[in-house]
């Protein structure tokens, strides 16, 4: 394959060079593609083509009794959106047009099977918001101020879910001047920066008076619920409880909303999780998550959903429990998701990214992930976890997942293959840190065989086999694993007969040894134990059987103690100084055509760990 977007290579004797550059071993010289922007634009700075048909206007001074023309608009989105059902195609969507302001809307439900664009006017400034102001207080005299106030039930969760607030359950949420309040108890007293609910007399109280300030409460669940397509333009969305609803999410994405685009939106300050997409090609871009109670994104069910650019920052600030879920983004039975160029940052306890039951033919690249919590106190569960997911075995043909060119640190784990199989996680930067036992790579079967999920067996068959480790590079931790790999189930060896038990077809891999191949790494120096210290790998089983290794050699020297041969462990390095020159590189396995073009490069080239420049927050 040749180099791609008009890089300036020339191909010479097999390889590639170009003049007046040092080549890099097994090609030419490759020059990273610029860093991408991630998250939206400034709201008011896009500026989107208005139709010329089947669109109308709203302003926050028009009426719905409008016509809905530019001169004489709409007040609600809500009514223009009703008006231009009837008139909707896929060829011809209905286009509402957003006067700047701030939108009181909610509960919004379309129905299924139109195609509408809401979208800011250019160079205006939109805000759906949830919240309202609290114009009337009360002094109770003792410093704390009281207002009325409709108070929600508590959603029917359990309190296991719970994790280190034990208020995050109650579903309100009060601002003050902008800040969101921290809520205590239902009927206690708050101190300054906090408020309080009393359910039995519908009241709320604050500790800072209220006088000269603005103080609003959220009074609406969520924006819409659509079965719908109904892309989302240049928007900002704020402020709505996203508690008692399904799935507990501002925004609902499920029937006929295939093809859906959101895109440079901002989203901000929403109680549990912001979104849920359930339909296939879904595209999400250029989009900002900010102050989200529990999960950025939620997918489930669906095929070719592509997140990209996005910055996805204070997710889980509820400090929910990781499951069942809590994070930046999590997805379901998706096939062919790409998740690229997102950058994320400040995670309590949740995942950053997690395939959850079912994922295949995932491609998951060139994201910038810190897993350290806003006050640095505690760290995101997993930066990327890839669980009881597979490559997926369709139409006989058996498809290997990607997780390449990210750079994940500060997590518990940094990268996870838990009961999953057939993927190559290669050229990624990773590091570890937790007080307890950080792992960076941790690929894990614990759990037996039975399937039991939702996508049949065959095609995602639930089991730790195929998975390659390839040029990573793995940073200095305090303690813990590097690499840590072993089967729960004391499967290993594993070569068996598990194709029958399943029923595979032919040509499906789900025998074979859990590591296909762990080659080109570059480790960090380790000098610990399984119980302190840092350990650079170990492989086995979790009954004892074990084997710590503290040096590429002892890695590779015994492969027949964990069921591996000689061919599966390839030839590591260790050094706790960074691959800079063409020598260090030259010591990596030499990259695919499948992972090259995702660099722009040529396959054959060697690099360690991410070659791509970190996406830039915007």
């Amino acid at each position: 394959m040749s180099p791609t977007l008009g890089l300036i290579y020339t191909p010479v004797g097999g390889n590639w060079t170009c003049p007046g550059r040092p080549p890099l071993p097994g090609g030419g010289q490759w020059i990273p593609p610029a860093a991408r922007a991630a998250g939206a634009a400034v709201l008011g700075t896009v500026d989107y083509d208005i139709p010329t048909t089947n669109v109308l206007y709203v302003s926050t001074s028009g009426s719905d009794s409008n016509p809905g023309t530019v001169g004489s608009p709409k007040r609600t989105v809500a009514a223009a959106s009703e008006a231009l059902k009837g008139t909707s195609t896929s060829a011809n969507p209905g286009t509402v047009v957003i006067r700047g302001g701030t939108y009181h809307e909610g509960a919004y439900q379309p129905g299924n099977g139109y195609y509408l664009r809401w979208q800011a006017y250019p160079g205006e400034i939109v805000w759906f918001d949830g919240s309202t102001v609290a114009s009337s207080w009360t002094d109770n005299g003792n410093g704390t101020w009281t207002t009325a106030y409709t108070a929600p039930a508590i959603p029917g969760i359990g309190t296991d879910k719970i994790g280190d607030d034990p208020n995050a359950l109650l579903p309100d949420m009060c601002f003050y001047d902008g800040t969101e309040l921290y809520q205590v108890a239902d009927g206690a007293t708050p101190a300054a920066g906090q408020f309080s609910v009393n359910r039995g007399s519908n009241t709320l109280t604050i500790a800072t008076s209220p006088s000269g300030h603005e103080v609003r409460y959220s009074d609406l669940v969520y924006l819409l619920t659509s079965g719908s397509r109904i892309d989302l333009l240049g928007l900002g969305i704020r402020r709505y409880r996203c508690a008692g609803n399904t799935l507990h999410v501002g925004m609902y994405y499920g029937g006929t909303s295939a093809d859906t685009v959101i895109e440079n939106v901002h989203v901000t300050q929403m109680g549990r999780n912001a979104l849920y997409v359930g339909k296939d090609r879904t595209r999400i871009t250029a989009t900002t998550f900010y102050k989200i109670g529990q999960t950025a994104v939620l997918g489930g069910d669906l095929d070719d959903l592509v997140i990209e650019q996005c910055k996805i920052h204070q997710t889980d600030t509820g400090k929910w429990k990781t499951q069942p879920t809590s994070g930046a983004i999590k997805l379901t039975v998706a096939r062919r998701s790409t998740l690229r160029f997102n950058h994320m940052r400040y995670s309590h306890n949740g995942n950053m990214i997690w395939y959850d039951v079912s994922c295949s033919q995932v491609l998951c690249y060139g994201n910038d992930i810190d897993g350290t919590s806003l006050d640095g106190t505690t760290y995101a569960d997993s930066g990327i976890c890839y669980e009881e997911c597979d490559g997926g075995f369709w139409d006989g043909v058996q498809y290997q997942s990607l997780i390449a060119a990210n750079t994940v640190v500060n997590c518990h784990k940094s990268i996870v293959i838990c009961a999953s199989g057939n993927v190559d996680v290669a050229n990624n930067t990773i590091g570890a840190s937790w007080a307890g036992s950080a792992q960076a790579i941790l690929v894990l079967q614990d759990r037996d065989i039975n399937h039991g999920g939702q996508e049949p067996a065959i095609n995602v068959p639930w089991w730790c086999a195929g998975v390659a480790i390839l040029n990573n590079r793995v940073l200095a931790q305090s303690n813990g694993w590097q690499l840590l790999a072993y089967d729960s189930q004391g499967e290993v060896p594993r070569p068996r007969a598990v194709a029958a038990h399943l029923g595979s077809a032919s040509g499906q891999q789900i025998g074979g040894a859990m590591l296909s191949k762990v080659a080109g790494n570059w480790f960090a120096p380790a000098t610990g134990s399984s119980s302190s210290g840092s350990v650079m790998a170990t492989i086995g089983k979790a009954d004892g059987g074990r084997t710590n290794a503290n040096t590429p050699a002892a890695l590779a020297a015994p492969n027949a103690a964990y069921g591996l041969s000689s061919s599966n462990i390839g030839t590591n390095y260790q050094s706790a100084a960074e691959p800079t020159s063409a020598a260090d590189h030259a010591t990596s396995e030499p990259i695919t055509a499948r992972i090259a073009v995702l660099f722009d490069a040529a396959a054959g080239m060697h690099y360690v760990g991410n070659p791509l420049p970190a996406p830039v927050p915007v």
